[in-house]
This record gives C-alpha cells, sequence and structure tokens, in this order.
C-alpha cells in the first residue's frame, strides 16, 4: 500500500494510530486529503472542534473591541481606568471561583513571596496593558485598533530572540 495507508491517514477499514506517530500523521493528513485520501472521522472532530474554538475566539475578540469602543467613545463613559477595574474584578473572581470552589483546577499554594514575585509583577503589567489598549479607544478607530493587535504576536516573538 501507499506510505499514507500506514501514517494515520484512513484508507478503507484502516484506523489512525495513536502516540507521537498518531499526531505526525494528523499534520500529515491534511496534505493527503488534498491528494484524494480522506482523513478519519475522529480528526476530522478534532478539526472541526479546533476550528470551532478559533471562531468563537475571534467572535468574542471582535465583539469585546466593538463594545469598548462604543462604551468609551460613544455611549459617554469616559473612564478606561474604571473599565479595567471591572475586567479584572470579573477576572479575578471566576479565577477564585475555578480554583478555590470548583476545584476546576489543583492551587497552588504559594507563598507571599512568591506571589509577589511571581505573579503580581504579571497581574500589574497586564493591567497597565488593559487600561492603556481601553485608553486608546477613546482615541483610535476600530479598525486602526484590530491592526494594531494583529502586530502582536509579531512584535513579541522579534522581543523573544532579541
Amino acid at each position: 500500500p501507499p506510505p499514507a495507508a500506514s501514517c494515520g491517514v484512513v484508507q478503507g477499514p484502516r484506523e489512525a494510530p495513536e502516540g507521537l506517530a498518531g499526531a505526525r500523521a494528523r499534520a500529515r493528513g491534511s496534505a493527503m486529503g488534498a491528494m484524494g485520501v480522506t482523513m478519519s472521522p475522529r480528526v476530522w472532530a478534532q478539526v472541526v472542534r479546533a476550528y470551532s474554538y478559533v471562531v468563537l475566539w475571534m467572535s468574542v475578540s471582535i465583539s469585546v473591541i466593538l463594545f469598548n469602543k462604543w462604551l468609551l467613545a460613544y455611549a459617554g463613559f469616559h473612564y478606561p481606568i474604571t473599565l479595567t477595574l471591572w475586567h479584572m474584578l470579573f477576572c479575578s473572581t471566576i479565577a477564585i471561583l475555578c480554583v478555590r470552589v470548583f476545584k476546576v483546577i489543583p492551587s497552588h499554594n504559594l507563598s507571599v513571596r512568591d506571589y509577589m514575585t511571581r505573579v503580581m509583577p504579571i497581574g500589574m503589567l497586564y493591567a497597565l496593558s488593559l487600561w492603556f489598549s481601553n485608553s486608546a479607544y477613546l482615541y483610535l478607530s476600530v479598525s486602526f485598533i484590530q491592526m494594531t493587535k494583529s502586530l502582536m504576536p509579531g512584535l513579541v516573538y522579534i522581543c523573544g530572540i532579541l
């Protein structure tokens, strides 16, 4: 049989292998699909799930941008630091509920020193980032803000390799 039959792509009744070989095979599956070879239903389900999450994330992101622009520029709410405070309080409340109440993830039980040196600097920088981005809605267009946000992964990469 051709090599595609042994690398996680279904041709007839065969199923995709598990483990690292299966992951590599699934990565090659989309190229094989273009050549007339079909992927297993499980792989298709994973692809659909991943793309659904991406579409949901992009939709929520666009909705937040449009709502923040409307709220800060047109609805008369000219208080970006207050909006940032509400955002941080909401995120903190959800995080406390997920970790302490519903035990969705285990608590790390950091010492006060570890918390102040590892968590607080990131939280403070994130709050400043939110404050400045919310302030930008007062002066910039939505399209320019969206374009700037799409440049961020590239800028982070460049800073990471410097």
